[in-house]
């Protein structure tokens, strides 16, 4: 599932040839499907923001409460449906460069309503935690 999430991301980008030969490979490798056979960890959030060089233009990695100039940002954040005043407090959080802050923020703009049973602290520290209590968030709201 995550080479097709891929390839359909990256598809506007590049021919199916360039991405077998370029990207197919280690999405396998970082999922332990081939070479060493060794699943990675991804990086916690304040790895990501310490240690990793900032993504090119093009590019789609890293922190983009860190990483993304104002304009590039408050893009994304349109993008997801915040509003002005929202986009205002994250904007304003990554001028302080509390980056986990605007993270949480951008959580609790896009979750409206009740966050029972996510701890806030969480979100800031790990991409997967965001991911994992916006996915229970999700079940929760579906389920009512």
């Amino acid at each position: 599932e995550s080479l097709k999430f891929w390839w359909t991301s990256f598809r506007p980008r590049f021919d199916r040839f360039v991405w077998e030969k370029k990207y197919s490979y280690n999405i396998k490798h970082n999922y332990g499907k081939v070479g060493k056979c060794f699943d990675y960890r991804p990086y916690s959030c304040p790895k990501l923001i310490q240690s990793i060089p900032p993504p090119g233009e093009k590019d789609c990695h890293g922190c983009p409460f860190k990483t993304a100039d104002a304009s590039r940002l408050t893009k994304m954040l349109q993008g997801h449906d915040l509003d002005r005043k929202s986009i205002e407090g994250i904007l304003t959080l990554t001028q302080q460069h509390k980056f986990g802050k605007a993270c949480q923020e951008m959580f609790l703009c896009k979750h409206k309503g009740s966050v029972e049973g996510v701890d806030i602290e969480d979100i800031g520290q790990h991409p997967n935690l965001y991911f994992d209590n916006s996915r229970e968030y999700h079940r929760k709201m579906k389920n009512r």
